[in-house]
């Protein structure tokens, strides 16, 4: 019998030819036994008429039998097979289904995941934002402390609070490196949520920090050129020189330097650098601005939006979002406020 459950032609012969045999052999048994029956006396020979009949219907019901066997056997194999095929394209469309439910809850998740990777990027650079007129004020109180320690020639608390203005200007360089992956990865993000799942519903959080909070951060570099002048001034007097070799080389904890004198040495160009890369990740960032919120149409490469304009548009973001810019503004207007003192 095959795997499927019929009965294959070879088989089939086979038990065709056993059972009309069977029920030849049969028949022509009963057709002598009849006859004796009817004849005691009569010999095997003359039994044949009845064997004849005998075997005749013997060979016909053996035949009828086995071939009804066959047939029905198939039928039901047939009917099985179809039931096992119908079964199993059941299942196969129920997994195609559920396989389609789970790529599309992926799919789902993935684009969730990337929307909030993007408001992300947008809070964290709106929070370190947020600590820039902190670290200047901060920086801004210790370069007085240092002067009025100067002119008190205290030389040892001088110096010391010169390390605690670099050391609040070099948190200040740290912030502003912070914002400019955060801008870099919010672009990244938003490039990589249109060119995969095409314009989004609602629009992306478009990044907080715009041209206008960008330039603002220039407010360090006054600062940082009044306390280089403040520490060469002071390398000037014998006395407070001889305290700045004994310290000059001192490992200090300033973001980016070794010690306190790279760090009188270069914290004015790093500061420069880092604004100036800053500006220009957020002006490069523009475009991927107005994609978040517009869409993907292809004029939007082509379009030449004002930083007013782009305002006006993130203003209608989400009230999330609007908070954040709020924040940032208000940090601005810090940043100008400590500028113009």
């Amino acid at each position: 019998m095959a795997k499927n459950g019929k009965i294959g032609v070879g088989n089939a012969i086979v038990n065709v030819i056993f059972c009309t045999g069977l029920g030849g052999v049969v028949g022509l048994l009963l057709g002598g036994w009849l006859q004796l029956g009817v004849d005691p006396g009569s010999r095997w020979p003359t039994a044949w008429p009845f064997a004849r009949v005998g075997v005749s219907i013997g060979l016909a019901l053996g035949f009828v039998a086995v071939f009804s066997w066959i047939v029905i056997t198939n039928m039901k194999a047939s009917i099985k097979e179809a039931e096992d095929k119908a079964k199993q394209k059941r299942l196969a469309d129920e997994r195609c289904v559920q396989d389609e439910k789970n790529r599309r809850k992926e799919r789902e998740e993935a684009r969730n995941g990337l929307r909030r990777k993007i408001l992300a990027c947008c809070e964290n650079a709106a929070s370190t934002f947020q600590t820039l007129p902190r670290l200047i004020d901060g920086a801004n109180g210790s370069i007085e402390e240092s002067a009025r320690h100067f002119d008190n020639g205290a030389f040892s608390p001088f110096w010391s609070a010169v390390e605690s203005a670099y050391l609040k200007l070099g948190a200040y360089a740290d912030a502003i490196r912070r914002i400019e992956k955060f801008a870099a990865d919010h672009n990244e993000s938003v490039e990589n949520y249109l060119n995969t799942y095409g314009n989004p519903e609602t629009p992306l959080p478009a990044f907080p920090v715009d041209m206008k909070a960008a330039s603002a951060t220039q407010a360090v570099k006054d600062l940082a050129i009044k306390l280089s002048d403040l520490a060469y001034k002071a390398q000037c007097q014998p006395t407070f020189a001889v305290i700045w070799e004994q310290r000059r080389t001192t490992s200090v904890l300033v973001a980016g330097f070794k010690s306190l004198e790279t760090a009188v040495q270069g914290m004015h160009a790093e500061l420069s650098n880092r604004v100036s890369d800053l500006i220009s990740v957020v002006e490069n960032n523009k475009h991927a601005t107005i994609k978040a919120i517009l869409g993907t149409a292809d004029s939007l490469s082509q379009i030449s939006v004002g930083q007013s304009q782009l305002s006006g548009i993130a203003a209608h973001q989400s009230e999330q979002l609007s908070s954040l810019i709020s924040d940032v503004n208000r940090a601005v207007w810090q940043l100008k406020d400590q500028r113009n003192r």
